[in-house]
């Protein structure tokens, strides 16, 4: 079993530095190949929901913007109790915005996007609506559901658009595919130590 995690755990690792390596490497990418280069700083707010009982994640975050291409760090805070759960990555490519010659009057502040994330918590409580699940089907139920704490890994691929607010604030919408895996809580639950999911997000964005 330990040998189980530790191979898990070196996985978790190799994931999170090919997400690292392939942004950089779609930076570098973009910065040869660019005569004007746009760098860009700043910070964003989101609400997101998935499917892995944890209920609503705020995220602040920090981010990096080299053309079309952006890397993201933010902290994984739950509606529930605002307990700080933990911490994720994004990394986002531009598919078109005002920038591009083919993007119309029409579409002049949206911008289409495509992402990948990677969320890690290791500090989540259940939701309330996922605990009030817990006590339907289990009534005699003696496991303090209120108190259970949970580590899940959690990733998504998926797409999403900006709209344009200001000149430096955007709002930022998105959905994801992917799944959640557990790797340390209560098991015997309805909830799902396992899954697939859709994640929705949206929030706003600052550039400075």
């Amino acid at each position: 079993m330990k040998n189980q995690k530790t191979k898990f755990g070196q996985k978790v690792q190799y994931t999170f530095k090919g997400v690292c390596i392939l942004a950089l490497s779609f930076s570098l990418n973009n910065a040869m190949h660019s005569q004007n280069e746009k760098t860009k700083f700043g910070i964003s707010a989101t609400t997101s929901m998935s499917g892995q009982g944890f209920g609503a994640m705020y995220t602040p975050s920090l981010f990096y913007k080299l053309n079309d291409c952006k890397i993201e760090l933010g902290l994984n805070i739950q509606k529930r109790k605002f307990n700080i759960s933990g911490m994720q990555i994004n990394f986002e490519y531009t598919l078109f915005d005002e920038s591009k010659e083919y993007n119309n009057s029409c579409a002049g502040d949206l911008e289409l996007f495509v992402y990948s994330t990677i969320k890690y918590n290791c500090n989540a409580y259940l939701s309330k609506s996922q605990i009030n699940s817990e006590k339907m089907i289990v009534t005699d139920s003696k496991i303090p559901f209120d108190d259970l704490k949970f580590t899940a890994l959690e990733a998504y691929i998926g797409f999403g658009l900006n709209v344009k607010l200001t000149e430096r604030l955007k709002c930022c919408n998105s959905i994801g595919f992917g799944g959640w895996k557990t790797l340390k809580g209560e098991r015997y639950l309805f909830r799902d130590y396992n899954g697939v999911s859709i994640m929705l997000t949206t929030g706003l964005a600052l550039n400075f």
